[in-house]
C-alpha cells in the first residue's frame, strides 16, 4: 500500500480535474540513482543543486583512497535523503506555489487512488441548457416553397431559389 498525496492548482481544480495531481509518497529509484538529474525534471532547482554540488564533493572524495569512505558515504547519503524525501520537497514546492494539498490517501495503485478520490467528490449540479431560438417562427415565407428573403451570400441573389 502506498501513501498519495492530491494536489489542486491555485484557483481550484479545472470542471474535469485535469491539473489534479497525485504524488506517491515513497521511495524513487530514479532520484536515488540520479538525484540531480531527478529534482531538475521536478523543477527543484535549488535542492537540484545542492544534491549535484554534494555528489561532486563525494566523487572528489573518492579519488584519494583515505577519503573514500567518507566519499561514498556522502554519495551515498545524498541518494538515499532525495529518493525517500525527494516526493516530499515536490510537494512543498508545489503547496508555496499556491496548490493546495486536498488529502491523503492510502490505496493499492494510482487507479484506486483516483477512483477513490473521484468517488468522493460531490456530483456537480445539472445545468440547464438554453433555449435554441425556433428559427421556423422567425422566417417570412413570401412565396411558398421558399426561404426567407434577405441579402445574399454571394454576389447575386436567387429570389429565395436555387
Amino acid at each position: 500500500m502506498a501513501s498519495f498525496l492530491i494536489l489542486t492548482p491555485p484557483g481550484g481544480p479545472d470542471r474535469d480535474h485535469g491539473s489534479t495531481r497525485f504524488i506517491v509518497d515513497g521511495l524513487s529509484c530514479t532520484a536515488f540513482f540520479f538525484p540531480w538529474v531527478w529534482l531538475f525534471s521536478r523543477r527543484l532547482w535549488l535542492w537540484g543543486i545542492a544534491a549535484l554540488l554534494a555528489q561532486g564533493f563525494g566523487a572528489q572524495l573518492l579519488v584519494d583512497d583515505a577519503l573514500a569512505p567518507a566519499g561514498l558515504t556522502i554519495l551515498l547519503t545524498t541518494s538515499l535523503f532525495f529518493s525517500l524525501e525527494g516526493k516530499k520537497l515536490e510537494s512543498a514546492s508545489l503547496q508555496k506555489k499556491g496548490w493546495k494539498l486536498e488529502k491523503i490517501l492510502v490505496a493499492q495503485d494510482l487507479g484506486t487512488a483516483e477512483a477513490i478520490y473521484f468517488g468522493t467528490l460531490p456530483e456537480p449540479l445539472p445545468q440547464t441548457m438554453p433555449r435554441t431560438p425556433d428559427w421556423l417562427a422567425n422566417t417570412r415565407n413570401e412565396k411558398p416553397g421558399f426561404g426567407a428573403r434577405g441579402p445574399a451570400l454571394g454576389l447575386f441573389d436567387n429570389e429565395g431559389g436555387r
